[in-house]
């Protein structure tokens, strides 16, 4: 499937390279920027022990300051990545194992950090800011949002907190899809005419996937399936991540395969999706902060100063109810890829939101970039003090 990927990017090359318009010639420079960069820069930091994902991150973030992908550039991909997105999220729910959300101790774990966050920045975001209550929800519930893909692709040993990021991150989804469908609610006939499609068309893939039986058909039927979902997601105006992630999990589920193997866990996810994805989002945020205000920036901090107040808070509270290394308490902080998704590929279209989500994503830019290096940090820290009390034990 990759050299099958690979081929097919230097098709589109060529055929762009003959191309006489400035614009498409633009647009294939843009695409191998986004194809080579991140990916080799996500490979390197996986080799000095590093997050891959920060990588890539770092990766889009310099392409965006340096100026090689111009907005139009950027602006012609979109498509591209937002296809790429819904290809990532389809996968990710597709690792996602039942039984954990059946856990009593780690559901209750994760409805407290979910709840906490919430109701932290919300409250922060309405009194201090004077948002309207529907725009302080979206930004409560997209806060409440942790990174369970940057833990399976950075820390597959954490098996814990890998299981709560995973559970508060599907509740934060569940409760940002009821709410954005509560308010555009189409009627009760349209709602049970989408449901009974769906289901069919689960059905279908189900049924097809089935009949698959290598690892190159696999990863060409979730490619199809993405685009699929893309369009009919645009065509329902409904949030791409609402569809792909249920229809992972849901195929996973009708497929009979329940337990995760967390050390392999993330192989089946693509080593240049996954990096192309977070790059470009990265350098499409980067583009308009030099235009941001003062007053922009302290709505930033506000929203990071609630979101740290809240997890804080709410990992303080579930400790009591779940013991769980600190390390893996550290976890719940990230935003992650589902949160970036939201605001810059679906929700930002709303009215509700449109006004704060490029200050929210700036926010969620520096925190992800940030909370990632500090991670590792964190980590060698919190061994070395395991390491003296251990040696504090034993000392006669």
């Amino acid at each position: 499937m990759r050299n099958l990927f690979i081929c097919l990017v230097l098709i589109a090359l060529v055929l762009l390279a003959r191309s006489t318009s400035v614009d498409n010639l633009e647009s294939g420079a843009c695409l191998g920027l986004f194809l080579f960069f991140p990916v080799v820069a996500a490979q390197w930091f996986n080799k000095i022990l590093l997050p891959s994902h920060l990588g890539a991150l770092l990766a889009g973030l310099a392409i965006g300051v340096s100026g090689l992908a111009p907005s139009t550039g950027l602006e012609s991909l979109q498509i591209f990545a937002q296809v790429a997105g819904v290809y990532v999220c389809l996968r990710v729910g597709s690792l996602l194992s039942p039984y954990i959300f059946l856990n009593l101790r780690i559901l209750k774990t994760s409805a407290i950090v979910v709840g906490v966050t919430f109701l932290i920045i919300s409250t922060f975001m309405k009194t201090l800011w004077g948002l309207s209550l529907t725009t302080s929800v979206y930004l409560g519930l997209i806060g409440s949002i942790t990174a369970p893909l940057f833990t399976l692709l950075s820390r597959t040993d954490r098996k814990a907190g890998q299981m709560v990021s995973s559970v508060t991150t599907g509740i934060s989804l569940l409760l940002l899809a009821a709410f954005h469908m509560t308010l555009d609610f189409k009627g009760l006939d349209v709602a049970i005419y989408e449901s009974l499609a769906f289901l069919i068309f689960l059905e279908i893939a189900y049924w097809t996937l089935r009949q698959i039986r290598t690892e190159h058909g696999i990863y060409l039927f979730f490619g199809i399936l993405s685009i699929l979902l893309f369009f009919v997601a645009r065509h329902s105006e409904i949030p791409p991540v609402f569809l792909a992630v249920p229809t992972g999990f849901l195929l996973r589920i009708r497929e009979g395969r329940r337990q995760v193997d967390w050390p392999g866990a993330a192989q089946p996810l693509s080593p240049v999706v996954i990096p192309f994805v977070l790059a470009y989002l990265a350098a499409s945020i980067v583009l308009p902060l030099p235009l941001m205000k003062s007053v922009h920036w302290q709505m930033a901090l506000t929203f990071s100063a609630a979101m740290f107040a809240g997890k804080g808070l709410a990992v303080w509270l579930a400790s009591k109810f779940f013991n769980m290394p600190g390390r893996d308490w550290l976890q719940i902080l990230p935003q992650g890829l589902f949160a970036v998704l939201l605001l810059q590929f679906s929700l930002q279209q709303s009215d509700e939101i449109s006004s704060s989500a490029g200050i929210v994503l700036a926010a969620f830019l520096i925190n992800s970039v940030g909370i990632s290096l500090l991670l590792p940090i964190f980590h060698i820290i919190l061994e070395k003090i395991k390491i003296r009390r251990l040696e504090a034990l034993q000392a006669p």
